[in-house]
This record gives C-alpha cells, structure tokens and sequence, in this order.
C-alpha cells in the first residue's frame, strides 16, 4: 500500500492466517463504522472475501453496486 501511495491505517488485521468466513463476516460487520466512505475492499484470500460478501448481504449492501470486494485465491 505505501508503494502505490495508499494511507496503510485503512488496513485491517483482524486474524493471523488463514483467514476463515467467519472472520471475513465478523469484519465486515463493523466495517461501515470504522470505513463508511469506502468503495472497495481487497481481502488476503477468497475465503475471506465470501464472508465479507455475507456480512454485506445481510446487511442489504449492494455488491458491487455500493461496495466492490476482491478476494485472492482463484476460487469460482
């Protein structure tokens, strides 16, 4: 993040690796509180990026309408 010029305390560290759903869910439960102006969300694996997709789903957060999510990891 710094080489490319991005403020690094929007970074979250929630869990060591390997990141499970739940651990993307429980983060992006209280993810508009703490980054409300954000577009976008890039999660260290695609595990982790599907429980941020629940979370926001039940939250009724249009993906990728409002907010984009990009996992790592290759999965379907």
């Amino acid at each position: 993040m710094k080489a490319a010029g991005l403020p690094c305390h929007r970074m979250i560290r929630f869990v060591e690796p390997p990141m499970s759903i739940e651990d993307g869910f429980q983060i992006s439960c209280a993810f508009d509180q703490h980054f409300g102006d954000a577009d976008h969300v890039f999660c260290v694996s695609d595990v982790s990026a599907f429980g941020v997709l629940s979370a926001l789903k039940q939250q009724g957060i249009p993906v990728p309408e409002d907010l984009a999510i990009a996992g790592f990891g290759n999965f379907e």
